[in-house]
């Protein structure tokens, strides 16, 4: 029973990072949110639950002008309280920087 109760605390802890060349902003109800650090064989199913996320939910988008992306939407996320939610844009880089982020949601 304990161990349940920690696994799924550790399932719906939010990811914010990067792999690759990719920030990712990720919380959704039984999906391993951690996915996108994993190989592409193994994320298969999981990429396949998100995209239904992203489908069924609502969107904004996040004010990125002037500032880092992965931290503007990590404290947009945290302002806004939402419970579940996805989004996936490019790094940061000298030659690219995102003025908004479009982020999916479900409150």
């Amino acid at each position: 029973m304990f161990l349940a109760k920690v696994q799924a605390k550790v399932a719906n802890k939010p990811f914010f990072g990067t792999v690759e060349n990719t920030n990712w902003a990720v919380c959704i109800d039984g999906l391993d949110n951690e996915f996108p650090k994993l190989s592409f064989g193994q994320q298969l199913s999981d990429l396949k639950k998100y995209k239904e996320f992203v489908k069924s939910a609502k969107s904004t988008h996040v004010g990125t002008k002037g500032i880092p992306t992965l931290p503007a939407v990590k404290k947009f996320v945290k302002e806004h309280g939402f419970k579940q939610f996805a989004a996936r844009w490019l790094k940061d880089s000298a030659m690219n920087k995102d003025d908004s982020v479009e982020l999916f949601y479900k409150e």
